[in-house]
């Protein structure tokens, strides 16, 4: 079964707290997200409404700081990752992440016939 340091994309370094707290989380309804979607604003509301879960790694890597901050502080963040060797994780909205996380326990929870799903494809 995948456990955090397992988590895909760590990048910097493997026993550091952080890049292993970012790697093992997902963000949604970014404006740098997989397709880009999100405006500003749609990120703003998604945060709004989700108490900050949709930027659940700028949370992990910065937990004093209030998620109200999250929309202004995200691309900022996002090029830090970057220039860290940080891969985020992120999906385009609530409805993706939420598919994403499905197949993640259903992944832990039949390791074998996820294995052979992914060395099929």
């Amino acid at each position: 079964a995948a456990t955090q340091p397992d988590a895909p994309g760590g990048g910097a370094s493997a026993t550091c707290w952080t890049s292993r707290q970012i790697a093992a989380s997902l963000d949604y309804s970014v404006p740098a997200g997989p397709t880009g979607r999100a405006s500003p604003l749609e990120m703003s509301v998604v945060t709004a409404l989700s108490a900050g879960l949709n930027v659940q790694s700028l949370h992990h890597a910065m937990p004093s700081v209030g998620c109200a901050h999250f929309p202004r502080l995200y691309a900022e963040y996002a090029a830090i990752c970057d220039r860290h060797g940080v891969r985020l994780r992120q999906s385009d909205n609530a409805a993706t992440a939420v598919g994403e996380m499905l197949r993640y326990v259903f992944d832990n929870n039949a390791p074998e016939a996820a294995r052979a799903d992914r060395t099929a494809g």
